[in-house]
């Protein structure tokens, strides 16, 4: 790690500290604490919009972000200077924090208004809920009916999002921007790709993932898009790029 560039390797020590206490300690204590609520959860605390950067939610997730972050983050820290790198991650970072709750927000109104049609009072579904345990044991003894729609409501509120997703895809938009004719090798693509074209369709990919919404995808999608958005207007406003010139330079 000596060769790395500083922020690059603070941050990946950093995210390592949190893994190994999180490892040490309970992990679901601690993911509690720090991950990052939707902000009218009764779990949600300020700090958590900076902490839920430093949480994975295993060992594939952790190792898998710290791989990219040391692939790209190295590259993007040499080329932008230390402070705009530093700025590029956090701001990244909030980005998906922000545009993962935007899109909760018009979730939760949606599903708001179905609790009313059916008589349900929605702040009675989340109402002095401690841990999730206890809202899923209110919601469980709705009726049969109500129960799937309470449960999807109170999802929005209980299911946190951490890791340094967010921060990566910012500093991947900006490696993209910088370097649009680098060609990745990734396992699954079976040939080099060019980040040009790489990364919009990582990102479409990400964004018919989000639409979609399965019950069982644990992703948040539009965290990664947060990120990739907010990457990509600090790029933009740095160097003034002009996105139509670098798909027409093959």
């Amino acid at each position: 790690m000596i060769s790395l560039p500083r922020i690059t390797k603070a941050l990946l020590l950093l995210n390592g500290l949190f893994f190994v206490l999180t490892g040490l300690l309970e992990m679901e204590n601690i993911q509690r604490i720090f991950s990052g609520y939707y902000p009218l959860s009764p779990l949600f605390r300020p700090e958590q919009i900076l902490t839920h950067m430093f949480l994975h939610g295993g060992t594939t997730h952790f190792f898998f972000n710290m791989f990219s972050l040391w692939m790209f983050g190295s590259t993007v820290e040499r080329q932008l200077g230390e402070k705009k790198f530093t700025i590029l991650y956090f701001v990244a970072g909030l980005g998906s924090y922000f545009l993962f709750n935007f899109v909760n927000y018009f979730e939760i109104l949606s599903l708001e208004k179905n609790l009313v049609a059916m008589g349900l009072n929605p702040q009675s579904i989340i109402q002095n809920a401690e841990n999730v345990l206890d809202i899923q044991g209110r919601i469980s003894s709705l009726p049969q009916n109500q129960v799937p729609l309470a449960v999807e409501y109170a999802r929005h509120f209980i299911s946190p999002m951490l890791g340094a997703s967010g921060a990566i895809y910012g500093l991947l938009v900006v490696f993209g921007l910088l370097n649009p004719n680098s060609e990745l090798m990734l396992m699954f693509f079976p040939f080099p790709i060019k980040a040009k074209y790489f990364i919009p369709l990582l990102l479409l990919w990400d964004f018919l993932a989000g639409i979609r919404d399965s019950a069982t995808d644990n992703t948040a999608h539009f965290a990664h898009i947060g990120g990739a958005i907010f990457g990509l207007i600090l790029g933009l406003y740095w160097y003034r790029i002009n996105l139509s010139r670098i798909y027409k330079n093959h």
